[in-house]
């Protein structure tokens, strides 16, 4: 495991590019660390989102009964936040395994892990793999 500092954009683009690689039957050690570390990453996706419906509605229009609207007052202003938002970092303890190691596992069906290009740009964007040359804090067996 090691800290890493990730933004909000890098944690909920990395999460959306390993939807299907979470599906996988993964040995076990992997598996677990890969819950834990998303796990985390799951909620401080939730606490974007609700900053997310806090700036909504601070920009949204509002009708003569002070009903919100699908519409903003300002949009300049309103890509500004959330562009804010997303831009905002994260320390988050991340279990991290390099690429290597990660291809010599083998699968529930024997299998070696193969990953897809979105696979492996979703891990590297949550730097749950790192490079060959790095030494990671600890590795799932």
């Amino acid at each position: 495991m090691g800290y890493v500092t990730l933004s909000n954009r890098d944690i909920t683009n990395g999460l959306e590019l390993v939807t299907e690689f979470k599906k996988r039957r993964l040995p076990v050690p992997l598996s677990y660390a890969m819950a834990v570390t998303i796990r985390r990453f799951k909620t401080i996706v939730q606490t974007m989102f609700k900053e997310r419906l806090n700036i909504i509605s601070e920009h949204a229009l509002r009708d003569s009964d002070g009903k919100q609207l699908d519409e903003v007052k300002d949009q300049v202003a309103f890509n500004a936040d959330i562009d804010s938002l997303l831009e905002q970092t994260n320390e988050v303890d991340v279990h991290q395994i390099t690429l290597d190691r990660l291809q010599s596992l083998k699968g529930h069906d024997g299998k070696a892990i193969e990953l897809s290009i979105d696979e492996q740009e979703g891990l590297i964007l949550l730097s749950m793999i790192i490079d060959d040359g790095e030494e990671p804090s600890e590795e799932p067996n």
